[in-house]
């Protein structure tokens, strides 16, 4: 799952950045080079008046990022 933009509920950052977040995955890839492929669009990035209202969120994403990928049997 990963997100594309400026974090506007937490940093309201200038210029946008990409953080990718991989299940069951607990390995040290900092400085490593990786490949991101985007294979569906989920929503547009939103402000949330609180950090619990994005963490369900996120919850939410993450469900629909895994029913996805469990319909193309990719587990």
């Amino acid at each position: 799952m990963c997100n594309i933009g400026k974090n506007p509920s937490l940093d309201d950052l200038h210029d946008a950045r990409i953080e990718a977040h991989i299940f069951d995955f607990n390995e040290d890839i900092y400085e490593k080079l990786i490949k991101i492929e985007i294979v569906e669009f989920i929503r547009d990035e939103i402000t949330f008046d609180n950090i619990e209202d994005l963490r369900k969120q996120i919850s939410l994403d993450k469900e629909q990022t895994i029913t996805f990928f469990r319909s193309f049997n990719y587990e």
